[in-house]
């Protein structure tokens, strides 16, 4: 949901600056408007990065892929006053999702995640 908000990596979050731990909780997103918005807003911001993105993310939409569990730079935008914050990785739908992959993902970026 949070990558639907335009411009949201440049938003200021002082109220998150005493973060201790992050819990995020995967949870499948089924086919649908919501899952639609998503791919719409994630096609807006490729847009205005580069056509190449842009045709380059249409192609993977054409092929089936699935949207990432988690939108980049979103782990990074919740603690970006409290970059020590563990984060923890926890899902209902272990059959949905390869943790192990979430994790490797955006522990290059994001020092101090961990699987539940």
């Amino acid at each position: 949901i949070l990558s639907l908000v335009p411009d949201l990596l440049e938003v200021k979050l002082p109220s998150l600056c005493n973060l201790k731990s992050l819990e995020v909780e995967l949870t499948p997103l089924d086919e649908g408007y919501l899952s639609q918005t998503i791919k719409d807003a994630m096609l807006k911001k490729a847009a205005a990065k580069s056509d190449k993105e842009f045709f380059k993310l249409i192609k993977a939409f054409k092929a089936r892929l699935e949207l990432p569990p988690i939108p980049d730079g979103i782990v990074d935008f919740l603690r970006q006053n409290s970059p020590s914050a563990q984060v923890t990785f926890t899902t209902e739908f272990p059959h949905r999702f390869n943790l192990m992959e979430v994790e490797e993902s955006d522990s290059a970026a994001s020092p101090n995640l961990y699987l539940c």
